[in-house]
C-alpha cells in the first residue's frame, strides 16, 4: 500500500490497475489498501467478489475519516495473521498481531528487529501459510539442505522455509525505492542471514511450565472476572484472544532447574532398591 499516507481509505490508481489486469489475464487481483484490509478483517468475510469489495471500500473510507493514519497501521498491525508454527501435529502457536510474530519467530520485541527481519514480517499477511518462514515437516522428510531449528519432537522438526526469502527481498526493494531505506541499510538487510536470525519462540507452551501456566491462566482469569468479564469471555480471551501475558517464569533457568531436579545424585541420602536403583 504505496499510496496509504495520501489516500482516503482507497487507492483509485490501483484500482484501475488491478481492473485492466484482471481484464486482461480473467483473474481477480486485489487493490485492497490497509483500511480496506482492516474493515476486512473487523466487518467482512474473506470471500472473494465484487460486493465484498464494494463493501470493504466503503467502510475504508469511513475507517480514514474517523481515525488518524497512525491508529488505522496499529489497529492493523495488532490485528492480522502473521502465521503459526506447529510444534507437533497438535500443538501450534499462531501469531496475531507485529509483536507476537516479533516474539514467536525472533524471540525478539519490535523495537529490536532488524530492517531484514520487520521486512520478513510485513511480506508474511499475503499469503501467511506460505511466506511464514518456519515450517514443520515430519523427520523422515528432512533432507540434507533443511536449515534445523527444532527436531526434539518424536515425529516432527521444525525447518526455515525458503519460500519467505523472496518475499522479504521485495519488501525490501520497495522500501529502498520509496525512500524509507538508504542504499547502505538496503545492502545490509540484503546481506543479512535471516535464517540464521530465526529464533522460535515457544512461549510458555512447554511442558515443563505446565502448572506455572495453569496457575497464571486462572490468576488472569480471576482478574477478569473482577473487572467485569464472564467467566467465559474471560477464558476465551486468555486462550484466543490475541493477548501477551508476561510472567516471572525464566524458561533458561527453569530448564536447568528441571534437569538437576531429577537427578537423584544431587540428594545425598536418597534410597535405593536392592539393585542399586534410586527410588
Amino acid at each position: 500500500d504505496e499510496r496509504f499516507w495520501s489516500h482516503n481509505g482507497i487507492d483509485i490508481k490501483r484500482i484501475f490497475g488491478a481492473f485492466w489486469t484482471n481484464l486482461r489475464t480473467g483473474s481477480l487481483q486485489g487493490a485492497s489498501t490497509i483500511n480496506q484490509q482492516l474493515a476486512k478483517i473487523i466487518y467482512l468475510s474473506p470471500e472473494q467478489n465484487y460486493t465484498r469489495k464494494i463493501k470493504d471500500a466503503y467502510y475504508g473510507m469511513q475507517l480514514d475519516r474517523q481515525l488518524s493514519k497512525e491508529q488505522i497501521l496499529e489497529a492493523y498491525l495488532n490485528t492480522i495473521n502473521l502465521g503459526s508454527v506447529a510444534f507437533s501435529g497438535s500443538y501450534s502457536i499462531q501469531a496475531n498481531g507485529i509483536q507476537a510474530a516479533a516474539e514467536l519467530y525472533f524471540s525478539k520485541s519490535l523495537d529490536e528487529l532488524t530492517h531484514a527481519e520487520a521486512a520478513l514480517l510485513a511480506g508474511i499477511p499475503r499469503n501467511p501459510p506460505r511466506y511464514s518462514p518456519v515450517s514443520t515437516i515430519r523427520k523422515e522428510n528432512i533432507r540434507e539442505d533443511h536449515i534445523v531449528y527444532d527436531n526434539s519432537d518424536t515425529e516432527y522438526a521444525l525447518v526455515f522455509n525458503p519460500e519467505t526469502l523472496p518475499r522479504m527481498r521485495l519488501v525490501l526493494n520497495s522500501m529502498h525505492r520509496l525512500g524509507y531505506l538508504s542504499d547502505n541499510e538496503y545492502d545490509t538487510a540484503l546481506n543479512q542471514d535471516i535464517a540464521a536470525s530465526i529464533k522460535v519462540n515457544r512461549l510458555t507452551n512447554d511442558e515443563i511450565s505446565s502448572y506455572f501456566g495453569d496457575l497464571v491462566q486462572r490468576d488472569v482469569v480471576n482478574e477478569m472476572e473482577k473487572i467485569g468479564y464472564s467467566r467465559a469471555e474471560a477464558l476465551q480471551l486468555v486462550q484466543s484472544g490475541g493477548l501477551t501475558i508476561h510472567s516471572t517464569l525464566n524458561m533458561d533457568l527453569q530448564r536447568i532447574l528441571e534437569d538437576e531436579f531429577s537427578k537423584s545424585e544431587n540428594f545425598p541420602g536418597t534410597f535405593k532398591d536392592g539393585d542399586g536403583n534410586y527410588i
